[in-house]
């Protein structure tokens, strides 16, 4: 497929949209563990982007309307004439051919609706309600995980002097097993990245112990096996029987040294 105008046009109109939901993203997830984004569909890609896009521009058009309603009664007038309506369909249905002059008028157009994007996307980035929407949607099971393990600021505020940290530590129990016995891995969480039916695809832990446990007709059985830990493992889902999931949140003391 040849890069058309129209084509790069239609790309750069979508900008706004690419720079709010990379935002929006970065700002939900924990700063403790790192969990892959939510795989999506291209259609789906497309829709959110194009939603995002279109609300930016759609809140510039309605301060631009905003300002002409006011203009007669206080005669204050924006510094920026952003002709929303001149610039935004040419910018989508055609392939401009204007001197270099300007094309400042739709550069502008989407630099300032990205700028509002990112503005937009780290107001609600922190509204609680979306924030656990977002969560819930996007990665199921995992999202009350992500909500435990993410520091609030209004907590770390309330915390005074003590530096507060959170740690996931993972039990899984793999598929390998003889005579009942199955053996599993407990460690630290660093990387998780699910599935679309949110099902775990890979597992990334540290400093892990082993264990051994066995299921017979008398219940469940877990044993230590005293082994130096292994600093790193990943895990495949195929390779994954079951896991179970422990937040811990660490307090420590901030030093401060005198002047």
């Amino acid at each position: 497929m040849s890069l058309t105008p129209s084509l790069i046009w239609g790309l750069l109109f979508l900008l706004p949209g690419l720079i709010g939901n990379f935002w929006f993203r970065f700002r939900t997830l924990s700063r403790e563990l790192t969990v892959a984004p939510p795989p999506t569909t291209s259609i789906e890609a497309l829709g959110y982007l194009t939603f995002i896009s279109f609300a930016t521009y759609l809140t510039l058009i309605a301060f631009e309307a905003f300002n002409d309603f006011l203009y007669p009664f206080f005669q204050i007038s924006s510094p920026i004439r952003l002709e929303i309506g001149k610039w935004l369909l040419p910018v989508l249905w055609s392939a401009p051919s204007r001197p270099q002059v300007e094309l400042v008028g739709p550069f502008v157009l989407i630099a300032l609706a990205s700028a509002l994007a990112l503005v937009l996307a780290e107001i609600a980035s922190r509204v609680g309600g979306i924030r656990n929407w977002y969560r819930r949607q996007s990665y199921g099971w995992l999202s009350s995980i992500i909500d435990k393990s993410s520091k609030d600021e209004k907590d770390s505020r309330k915390s005074g002097s003590l530096t507060e940290t959170f740690a996931v530590s993972v039990f899984v129990l793999t598929n390998l097993s003889e005579a009942g016995v199955y053996l599993g891995y407990q460690g630290i969480l660093n990387h998780i990245e699910l599935g679309t039916d949110k099902q775990i695809l890979n597992l990334h832990l540290s400093d892990c112990g082993r264990f051994l446990v066995k299921i017979g007709p008398l219940g469940l059985s877990k044993r230590q096996v005293n082994r130096d830990p292994i600093q790193e493992m990943h895990f495949i889902g195929a390779e994954i029987k079951n896991t179970a999931f422990n937040v811990y949140k660490i307090q420590t003391a901030t030093t401060i040294n005198p002047p």
